[in-house]
């Protein structure tokens, strides 16, 4: 949500620190890649939440 973006844009480029997050996990798991946006946007607010923050991830694969 706008809140997960707002804190991390604060801190550096929110599309730097997705791509990054793309390419650098082996294993998608979308849990865990929302698991980590969430931490990283607490993090970078201080451990506070100033908005709302919701951070929704999904994973489409082709189906041959």
């Amino acid at each position: 949500s706008d809140g997960v973006w707002d804190v991390l844009e604060s801190v550096e480029k929110p599309e730097s620190r997705v791509e990054m997050l793309l390419t650098e996990f082996e294993i998608f798991e979308p849990q865990v890649v929302a698991d980590y946006l969430l931490f990283m946007a607490k993090k970078a607010a201080g451990n506070q939440v100033p908005d709302d923050m919701c951070v929704i991830v999904a994973s489409l694969e082709k189906k041959d």
